[in-house]
């Protein structure tokens, strides 16, 4: 799937970024570029939403985040699962 592969070069690069290390050519530019067309269309939108279930916690805490604005109560449940099931939303691994 094309959206979950743009939004695993997102985690890509924040990663890379909270690292330290280069982004390359405007890697997060390029990525958060690609995030913001995505939620310009319909089908987009609902692709990042659909990625709230990836096995990736990353791409689920992202996609959740993303969806707050046009899927709040779906979004907002899902983060609320995330925190409540591993106390840190960051460690959980699913």
């Amino acid at each position: 799937m094309r959206h979950r592969a743009i939004l695993l070069e997102m985690v890509r690069c924040a990663l890379l970024a909270a690292s330290g290390l280069s982004l390359g050519t405007n890697g997060w530019n390029d990525s958060n570029r690609l995030q913001l067309e995505l939620r310009k269309m319909a089908e987009g939108r609902a692709a990042i939403t659909r990625l709230i279930d990836d096995e990736n916690i990353t791409v689920r805490k992202w996609s959740a985040a993303y969806a707050l604005v046009w899927e709040p109560t779906v979004a907002e449940a899902a983060l609320q699962q995330m925190a409540a099931s591993g106390g840190s939303v960051a460690s959980r691994q699913r």
